[in-house]
């Protein structure tokens, strides 16, 4: 859970489990993880460089364009720093865990699961880096009462599927 008060406060955020609960006041302000969190969009999605204003944020944000091909300049050093600031102060609470999150205000803007919990070298291969993803499974609600929603309709559907089911999608981010 992330709680925001107002744009100079401090992140903080909860962690819930069956049997502890931490809460942890983090050293970034909300103001400081929006503007992160604006940077690593800009690397991720396509509509960020779409207008007259927005490229402009993101050539800030980034101090880069795409290349010539259109592929976004992905900042490796900013995925890894909002890991080391967002996760890594709560990280024994949530070794070996899936990870249920209820983001609110910037956080809910970032796909978590792009975040590095290794630094990367700029010149290192996608399919090395240490995304967050490979060591904690990822679901994201938009309310801790959704929670409750979810494990009644997945208890009601358990032992009723025929076979297993993936789902991939390669949504228009705009």
């Amino acid at each position: 859970l992330l709680k925001v008060v107002n744009e100079s406060s401090r992140v903080q955020v909860f962690v819930v489990t069956a049997n502890t609960l931490v809460w942890r006041r983090l050293d970034l302000t909300v103001r400081e993880l929006a503007k992160r969190v604006h940077g690593l969009r800009c690397g991720l999605d396509q509509a960020e460089w779409v207008g007259d204003v927005k490229p402009i944020k993101c050539l800030e944000a980034l101090g880069a364009t795409p290349d010539d091909r259109g592929i976004l300049p992905f900042d490796r050093g900013v995925a890894h720093q909002l890991y080391r600031d967002l996760i890594a102060p709560i990280q024994p609470a949530i070794a070996g865990k899936r990870l249920i999150l209820v983001p609110n205000s910037q956080l809910a803007r970032l796909p978590i699961q792009v975040l590095l919990t290794q630094p990367a070298d700029a010149d290192a291969a996608w399919s090395t880096l240490a995304w967050l993803v490979r060591d904690h499974a990822v679901s994201v609600v938009p309310s801790v009462s959704s929670l409750k929603v979810l494990r009644t309709a997945t208890r009601a559907q358990t032992g009723k599927s025929r076979a297993p089911y993936l789902a991939v999608a390669n949504p228009l981010l705009s």
